[in-house]
């Protein structure tokens, strides 16, 4: 039951965590640079890790017309400053394997990238965590997934409902994965509140695009987070201010 996952990170956001994110300060800069800070997004793009990446992917079903999101995000890093974007103190490195949860409670571990940052980046990389890596595989083939990326990706409004694709609409793991990505945004929106989805969208592309340069990350990881951050480039691309 996606409830069992979603009661911990309500308390989480809410009451280990929340009184952070209640005092915000205006952001002043780009979005890639702030996350550049603490994940060196520059130095890995520009490394052998980045050009060991081949794009398209060649998966059958997945559209070779995306964007090859590492070309992309060098391209248009500088178009990441959004004015809304603020800033507070977070965990920063906020993935499963540094909660410990019961079924009303979650606790983090390992502080090393807690700091100033922007506000939206722990539930960003959570939604990236649950979309890349928990999401079982074998359930969920990379076309379904390719439905998966597109729906999350494609909302102007963090509380605006999502939807799946019909061919992708009657699968149980999917559904799973569309609810609990829905309802942590929801309480994102409740707790921090979002004025432009921009702000949101790139936060998941950075971190995505993040896992997919790490050398570790396993390879059906590494294509969710690849294809993740291709449709979220494309979506960004279009976007109307």
């Amino acid at each position: 039951d996606p409830q069992a996952i979603l009661l911990p990170l309500q308390h989480l956001l809410d009451e280990v965590w929340g009184h952070f994110y209640r005092a915000p300060e205006p952001g002043t800069r780009p979005l890639f640079a702030a996350y550049d800070d603490v994940l060196r997004l520059q130095q890995r793009l520009e490394g052998s890790t980045a050009q060991s990446l081949k794009w398209p992917l060649n998966l059958a079903g997945i559209p070779p017309s995306l964007p090859d999101p590492i070309r992309w995000v060098q391209e248009h890093k500088a178009s990441s400053m959004v004015p809304t974007t603020r800033v507070a103190i977070t965990h920063g490195d906020l993935h499963g394997d540094n909660l410990f949860v019961d079924p009303g409670h979650a606790w983090v571990i390992d502080f090393e990238r807690s700091g100033p940052g922007p506000i939206l980046r722990d539930v960003t990389e959570l939604e990236v965590d649950i979309l890349t890596r928990l999401v079982t595989p074998g359930r969920v083939d990379m076309v379904a997934f390719h439905d998966l990326a597109e729906a999350v990706g494609s909302p102007t409004d963090l509380d605006a409902p999502i939807s799946l694709p019909t061919r992708s609409g009657d699968n149980p793991e999917m559904i799973k994965a569309l609810h609990t990505v829905g309802s942590l945004r929801a309480m994102a929106h409740q707790l921090i509140g979002v004025e432009d989805l921009r702000e949101y969208l790139w936060g998941v592309l950075l971190d995505a695009l993040f896992v997919s340069l790490l050398r570790a990350t396993p390879a059906i990881q590494r294509d969710r987070a690849l294809i993740l951050s291709a449709v979220l480039c494309k979506n960004l691309e279009r976007w109307k201010a």
